[in-house]
């Protein structure tokens, strides 16, 4: 029996190095073999690589494809597949071999109703955490057989004396509870506490956590083996890991079970999986019930630094049992017997409610926010209700169904969902900030000026978590310039490209001043020069070139390039659009998405030769999203005036997606359905 190990993503940090690095360690032998993504090589022990065999792919329908081919393969372990692979997965039809697929992160997947028809042999879908697998088993009844199966952690004796009071854990990211950790961290430095933190993410509080340069150990480059990962956090008398409870309900936590595997106490958001895990295995911990109120965040911390030599034996009594768990033996064991073909079995567990009820409140309305992004605005109203049905406190519910009351025109029902989102305790200080947007954009559209504006001058004190979405959300409202919230803005993005020193967040940042700057009717000629100098030197070859996907930096290209078409400024958008040009070949033809965006832009500006050329070449190089490709093509033979290419390429976008709405009325209107 020949066995493939592919994983499918590229996100090097966090779980999908853990469990890479684990895999390669205990799965041994011949009768194995793995596919890499190549941008993950630089962050895997070489040592980890010597002897295996190693397969490498630049795409993940390169990954498909190669995996058809080869007749070799019996069963296929694939690791966070996520339902844009389906694509793929059914044009290099894998349905002849046995599938087991393992899903650490959030992920609808096991909902799709493409699975079962594309995978038609029996397979078992895994999952991370017992809470998330019950839900499954509740709502996907289309699947054959499920499971949970925790992180793989390597057992290690390499405990050192803790050198600092609180380590925040990993990248420094919002989903971890970075803008709560930040909203806290003067007081925490008042009283002496010894910091440490890692200047590595996806948002704009990086520039604020680099402030703080010289007053914490902040670590300049992310950890850059499972090892160095371990050492930093076994560096921590206590870890912070105040994340969305509902979101953490259905997902678990690969930090909180190394922390319990090692021996450390956490603070920890109640009424989520962490709780339900930390108490089902007598963890050491302090619950946190208010995220947005940072003297009561702090109180919390400082308790459980208070009972450290408490809370630190109780850890380490709970640790033999984490350890029998999660351990890469037990890991190796039981998806050994998977491979084999026996049956998963697992305990029937006790689960709390509450945490089972966050968990579904979550699945809705990550359902509802799915159907709404696709316009499917009726089914993701149904999934709303549903969500808010199980539980009505849930903030990004009411965020969601005040958008689509604000579509509606319905302003008022959409504020008062916006200010009752506002009241939940557990709501981080970046929700709190998307709040304030939200509302300055409702009072804007009332026409109630006065109001917006105290909304942005409310949100000068909060601008510091603004995620950058929120930012371009904010920066189209016309009562900004009425404020001096967009000079705040400016310095913030100027302060934050001289504070970071890694390419990748320069740029970001560097976009987002320029983007201040047209709204501010300044000159821009000087500053594109300046871009076009720090993307000169961008290159593929620079480890850090994987962030630039994670922080927007191609969306945002794209916003200023259509936000200077708007304003009629050919120009500079042609401009805008040659140093994104230059990016995307500083990056290396590999990077598809933003050949995708690149394309689109050339056919936003009437390029329709260049772009049909770019989007043809993405078919060539195995784009993972060809429906979008077949529809765009569709449009530019379209706008050329070719009805029998423009109906060809239609269907073939929904020969990829059956249900793409867009080519169906396309085809309508052409009379090709």
């Amino acid at each position: 029996m020949k066995v493939a190990l592919a994983f499918m993503d590229f996100y090097i940090y966090g779980h999908s190095r853990r469990v890479i690095e684990e895999s390669l360690r205990v799965f041994n032998g011949r009768k194995f073999c793995f596919y890499l993504d190549f941008r993950v090589l630089p962050f895997i022990s070489k040592d980890l690589l010597v002897g295996k065999e190693i397969n490498l792919f630049s795409s993940v329908r390169e990954c498909f494809d190669e995996l058809a081919r080869r007749r070799d393969i019996d069963v296929i372990v694939f690791f966070d597949l996520y339902r844009h692979n389906m694509e793929g997965i059914r044009e290099a039809d894998l349905s002849h071999r046995r599938l087991i697929i393992y899903n650490a992160s959030v992920n609808l997947l096991f909902f799709d109703e493409e699975m079962e028809l594309v995978l038609s042999k029996g397979f078992v879908f895994l999952l991370e955490n017992e809470v998330a697998c019950h839900i499954a088993k509740k709502y996907a009844s289309n699947f054959n057989r499920f499971g949970f199966l925790p992180f793989p952690i390597s057992v290690s004796e390499d405990f050192r004396k803790p050198s600092f009071d609180l380590v925040f854990p990993g990248s420094f990211e919002e989903r971890k509870g970075a803008s709560v950790f930040l909203s806290v961290l003067p007081m925490l430095l008042k009283r002496g506490f010894r910091l440490r933190a890692t200047l590595f993410g996806n948002e704009r509080f990086l520039g604020e956590l680099a402030r703080y340069r010289d007053s914490i150990s902040l670590r300049e480059e992310p950890d850059r083996s499972q090892e160095d990962f371990v050492k930093e956090l076994t560096s921590a008398k206590v870890c912070p890991l105040f994340y969305d409870p509902y979101e953490h309900s259905l997902a678990g936590s690969g930090i909180l079970r190394e922390c319990m595997f090692y021996g450390i106490p956490v603070v920890a958001t109640e009424g989520s999986w962490l709780s339900y895990y930390l108490e089902r295995n007598g963890g050491a911990w302090v619950p946190l019930d208010n995220r947005i109120d940072s003297h009561r965040v702090f109180e919390v911390i400082v308790e459980a630094l208070s009972r450290y030599n408490e809370l630190k034996d109780r850890a380490l009594r709970a640790r033999e049992r984490v350890q029998a768990e999660c351990s890469s033996r037990v890991f190796r064991d039981k998806l050994l017997k998977l491979i084999e073909g026996d049956n998963f079995t697992s305990e029937k567990l006790d689960l709390p409610e509450r945490v089972v009820k966050r968990a579904e409140s979550y699945l809705w309305f990550m359902k509802a926010n799915i159907a709404y992004r696709r316009g499917k605005k009726s089914e993701a109203q149904e999934h709303i209700d549903k969500a808010l049905s199980i539980d009505p406190n849930y903030w990004r519910t009411l965020f969601l169904k005040s958008e689509l009351l604000l579509e509606q025109g319905d302003y008022r029902g959409a504020l008062e969902l916006i200010e009752v989102a506002e009241t939940n305790p557990l709501i981080s200080p970046t929700n709190k900030a998307f709040a304030l947007v939200e509302k300055a954009k409702i009072f804007e559209r009332m026409g109630r000026y006065s109001l917006c504006i105290d909304s942005l001058e409310e949100l000068r004190r909060w601008r510091a978590y603004l995620s950058s979405r929120n930012v371009e959300e904010l920066i189209k409202l016309s009562s900004l310039r009425e404020t001096k919230l967009l000079d705040d803005i400016l310095r913030d993005s100027l302060n934050y490209v001289a504070l970071l020193s890694r390419k990748a967040h320069k740029i970001r940042f560097m976009l987002e001043a320029l983007y201040v700057r047209i709204l501010k009717g300044e000159p821009l000629e000087d500053y594109l020069d300046v871009l076009l100098e720090e993307i000169e030197t961008v290159s593929r070859e620079d480890p850090s070139s994987a962030e630039f996907e994670s922080l927007r930096v191609r969306e945002t290209f794209y916003e200023l390039c259509c936000s200077f078409l708007s304003m009629d400024r050919q120009i500079s958008a042609k401009r805008l659009l040659s140093i994104f040009e230059l990016l995307c070949q500083r990056l290396g033809e590999t990077n598809s998405l933003y050949v995708y965006s690149l394309a689109s832009l050339y056919e936003r500006l009437g390029e329709l030769d260049k772009a049909y050329e770019l989007f043809k070449s993405l078919l060539d190089r195995g784009f993972h999203v060809r429906s979008g490709v077949y529809f765009h093509l569709g449009e530019i033979a379209f706008k050329k005036g070719n009805k029998d290419e423009a109906i060809k390429f239609y269907h073939l976008c929904l020969k990829c997606e059956p249900n793409h709405s867009l080519a169906k009325e396309r085809l309508y209107l052409l009379g090709g359905a």
